[in-house]
């Protein structure tokens, strides 16, 4: 599926940004100034670029998910008969597997 494609990027992408950051961190320890301000910049950057993926992420899930309500809900009122019996069948197997449970 596409999210989990995206997820694992992103995943990727945040595990690039933790190893850039503490290579970045161990290189300016002790130092301020001009290099610290560089450091603070790119992190920041980083930092930026994945919450705009992430949020990217999000959108893209909400999209899918609503898409998947539409479609269920179209199924629903094209086939009300089908739907009705589908819920009758997994109730009675629940129904079956509490009655059985309870035997035990």
């Amino acid at each position: 599926m596409a999210i989990d494609l995206e997820s694992e990027r992103l995943l990727s992408e945040a595990k690039q940004i933790m190893a850039h950051t503490e290579e970045l961190l161990a290189q300016t320890a002790g130092s301020v100034g001009e290099k610290a301000a560089s450091v603070r910049t790119q992190l920041a950057a980083g930092v930026r670029r994945m919450q705009e993926r992430a949020d990217d992420l999000r959108y893209d899930a909400a999209r899918n998910a609503r898409r998947a309500a539409h479609a269920v809900d179209d199924f629903a009122h094209d086939n009300p008969w089908r739907v009705a019996g589908i819920a009758a069948i997994v109730t009675l197997a629940v129904a079956l597997l509490v009655t059985l449970g309870r035997r035990d």
